[in-house]
């Protein structure tokens, strides 16, 4: 491997990448990591954009209907996504937190 890696396939590949290019860039991914691990998922179909709940992990989102369709409106809700690279490397919220804590 020549240079900071493009890919981080494993927690090996995390490793490896802390103990040969110390600095902010790996610190810059991590941070990404912990950022990307919420996401927003559809929960389901509403009547009208009043019928959702709005607050800090839920919204509304209103598609606009092309033609003679009229709009839909869908509850999303910030969840923690079990498919996030974080998860995928096979780390912890916890490990990376002590990785930027170095």
């Amino acid at each position: 491997m020549i240079g900071f890696p493009k890919v981080l396939n494993s927690k090996f590949d995390v490793e490896f990448t802390r103990e040969h290019f110390p600095g902010e860039r790996l610190k810059e991914k991590l941070q990404s990591m912990l950022d990307e691990r919420m996401q927003w998922f559809f929960t389901g179909d509403l009547e009208s954009a009043e019928a959702g709940i709005t607050d800090a992990t839920h919204k509304v989102v209103t598609t606009e209907g092309m033609g003679d369709r009229p709009p839909s409106y869908g509850q999303y809700e910030l969840m923690e996504d079990q498919n996030c690279e974080m998860y995928r490397l096979g780390l912890t919220m916890e490990e990376v937190e002590a990785l930027l804590a170095e």
